[in-house]
């Protein structure tokens, strides 16, 4: 985060959360933070949180200030250099690295959807983050529901 401290995904953990990678200068992920802004303020009651990632390099850290700022986003924006953001979206150095790239990550911690900028999602941010994320928020907190025992035609003996 801007003022050195770190945040730690695991400390999310029971909430939905939703990672944007971004570049604080690129229109496309202005907007998409914008997008992201109206999903905290009517999702983060549910249980979601968006976080920003600005990969602005070098400057990622004054600019993560300074974007939060310049529109009013009401989650956090940290910053990560260097190779982290494409070793943690797992792209590889021979790929082209575009944003912005929004991630969805479930109650428990796993990585359920990552969206690059040719994804459909771009078109409509919103409506697909909705989507999504009224699907996760509808899976059960524990995990995976359990299956009901399989009934058997054989009778006891």
């Amino acid at each position: 985060m801007p003022d050195n401290s770190q945040l730690n995904l695991a400390s999310w953990k029971g909430k939905v959360v939703v990672l944007e990678f971004l570049l604080t200068t690129c229109p496309a992920c202005q907007r998409c933070a914008q997008a992201m802004n109206k999903i905290q303020a009517e999702y983060g009651k549910k249980g979601v949180q968006v976080i920003g990632i600005a990969v602005d390099d070098p400057g990622a850290k004054t600019n993560a200030v300074s974007f939060v700022s310049r529109f009013g986003l009401g989650f956090p924006v940290g910053y990560l250099t260097g190779d982290k953001p494409r070793d943690f979206l797992q792209i590889p150095s021979i790929v082209r690295f575009m944003l912005p790239q929004v991630v969805f990550i479930d109650r428990q911690g796993t990585i359920v959807a990552q969206h690059n900028p040719s994804s459909p999602f771009f078109a409509n941010e919103e409506k697909y983050a909705r989507e999504q994320l009224d699907k996760l928020l509808a899976a059960p907190a524990g995990g995976a529901a359990k299956k009901a025992p399989a009934k058997s035609g054989a009778k006891k003996k």
